[in-house]
């Protein structure tokens, strides 16, 4: 009975030491897994930092991005409406440009046009030059011709007493004012001493004898309150009617 009891008490002794050995075996086992899910449970709290600094990183990228998009957009906005007032500016300075030539072109034409009618003008007055130049010839041919005759009239007339003798002193002093007013010098024409004078000496007649040959030749020479015109305009009044 003893010999059973203390098999039974070895076997239980052994399968409570085989139990503890396991039980031993499996808190080590346990223990082990247990660090290993703590550092497996570090690791991932590292791993979630990580990606929690990943995560702040790229949404701090997401956000700097995202404001240099939005100072991109604002730029391209600005950008485009530079763009349109660039557009305008050049339209309206095409515009003008092309008003400037149509300007230009219309001075052009205007300068042509001044520099014909100053050709024609410089040869009508080159002709008028040479028209008067050869009246001036005839004139002076003319004015000699009637001194000669009037040289000539007075040898056959006589002395200047025996004309006083036969017409008389009054009759004498005018027949010798007209000869020195106007000469015939052939049919139909007459030279007139006035257009013989110096243009100093034509500026010299006096406001008298402008006027007495102005009313001799029916030229109105008074202005509306009928009084005489100014010499200045008299002295022109008499040269367009030499």
């Amino acid at each position: 009975m003893r010999a059973k009891k203390a098999e039974k008490a070895a076997s239980a002794a052994s399968d409570a030491a085989e139990q503890a050995k396991k039980s031993k075996e499996l808190a080590a086992k346990v223990t082990s897994e247990t660090e290993a899910v703590k550092f497996n449970a570090r690791q991932l709290e590292v791993d979630n930092l990580k990606m929690k600094y990943e995560i702040d990183d790229l949404a701090s990228k997401e956000l700097a991005a995202k404001k240099e998009n939005e100072a991109m957009e604002s730029s391209a906005k600005q950008l485009k409406l530079e763009n349109s007032k660039m557009k305008n500016e050049i339209k309206e300075l095409t515009s003008k440009e092309l008003a400037a030539k149509t300007k230009n072109e219309a001075l052009e034409s205007s300068v042509k046009q001044l520099e014909l009618e100053n050709a024609k003008m410089k040869s009508e007055i080159d002709e008028l030059m040479t028209l008067t130049n050869e009246l001036k010839s005839k004139i002076s041919d003319l004015w000699k011709k009637a001194i000669t005759t009037v040289e000539e009239v007075v040898v056959e007339v006589g002395t200047e007493e025996e004309v006083l003798a036969e017409v008389g002193a009054e009759q004498a002093v005018e027949a010798t004012e007209e000869v020195a007013d106007v000469v015939e010098v052939g049919p139909g024409l007459k030279v007139h001493p006035f257009s013989e004078l110096s243009p100093s000496a034509f500026s010299r007649l006096t406001v008298k004898e402008l006027s007495n040959f102005l009313s001799e030749k029916g030229v109105d020479h008074k202005d509306e309150e009928g009084k005489i015109l100014k010499k200045k305009f008299l002295l022109s009044a008499v040269k367009e009617c030499l």
